[in-house]
């Protein structure tokens, strides 16, 4: 028996821009890079679609020279900016390969069970 398996890039011509709220952030020292997790308007339609991704500390900005301690990572809640030409990896949650982001000074409040619900998307 033959086991095989395909992963398939979908891509923008123009790189888009959607504001996420962080669900899970954490440092990997040994890729030297954050991994996260968020929900997000990924493809412009309203929803929160949950995604993945990883990214160097060369490609995370702060704005307005908001000062952030990243080497744990980021909070629950925190609301970033992902800059990405559309690269998503077939997967569930979605694999994105963003160009960069930008961590604001905004935490999102979650209702009642929404942390929860988010949070089974993802474990």
């Amino acid at each position: 028996m033959v086991l095989s398996m395909a992963s398939v890039v979908y891509a923008w011509e123009e790189p888009i821009e959607f504001t996420a709220t962080v669900i899970t952030c954490q440092y990997i020292e040994a890729t030297d890079k954050y991994s996260f997790c968020a929900v997000g308007d990924v493809y412009g339609n309203g929803n929160r679609d949950p995604f993945t991704f990883g990214i160097s500390r060369e490609n995370i900005k702060l704005s307005d020279e908001f000062n952030l301690d990243l080497n744990g990572g980021l909070s629950m809640g925190r609301v970033i900016t992902v800059v990405f030409n559309g690269e998503a990896m077939e997967s569930y949650p979605m694999q994105i390969i963003p160009n960069y982001i930008v961590i604001g000074e905004e935490n999102e409040e979650f209702a009642d069970g929404e942390l929860l619900s988010y949070l089974s998307m993802f474990y």
